[in-house]
């Protein structure tokens, strides 16, 4: 008997892989009407990550302006986004991440993140420090922009 329920358990499990890898092929060639990130692929997940980046730090350079005490937390979504980019950027190198590295990335991701870096690029990782930091350098100018837009129009 307790054969037989491990070999019903397996067989339920092998559909169940097969049916989520018919679910994957068939969402990845399909787009979503609902604006969700699921039919993209991880290049284009990436850009689009970093397009809402750069989105949101003009936003919460504006929104520093008025909510002043609050200005530490405005950095989180963009914490957040760095790290779902890591992931997608993870996957589309085929050397997926776990949670303790997306962890390790929230906790202090400007110590970690060379570290990811180098672990999924390899010695090529030094181009993409280059263009994070170039990056990192756009958001930072972006959010001081928008604050001193903010300052001169509505002082």
């Amino acid at each position: 008997m307790w054969s037989t329920c491990v070999d019903l358990i397996t067989i339920m499990r092998h559909e169940n892989s097969l049916e989520s890898t018919e679910l994957n092929e068939e969402m990845t060639t399909r787009p979503t009407l609902d604006g969700s990130l699921s039919s993209l692929s991880e290049a284009d997940r990436k850009s689009y990550l970093l397009r809402q980046m750069l989105l949101y730090s003009f936003v919460a350079g504006v929104a520093a302006e008025i909510w002043e005490s609050l200005a530490p937390l405005f950095g989180i979504p963009l914490l957040v986004m760095a790290v779902m980019w890591c992931f997608a950027d993870a996957r589309e190198q085929e050397r997926p991440i776990g949670r303790v590295w997306g962890i390790l990335l929230m906790l202090g991701f400007a110590i970690v993140f060379p570290a990811f870096v180098f672990r999924t690029h390899g010695w090529a990782g030094f181009k993409v420090l280059l263009k994070s930091i170039v990056f990192f350098g756009l958001v930072i100018c972006g959010v001081s922009i928008a604050s001193l837009i903010r300052h001169v129009l509505f002082s």
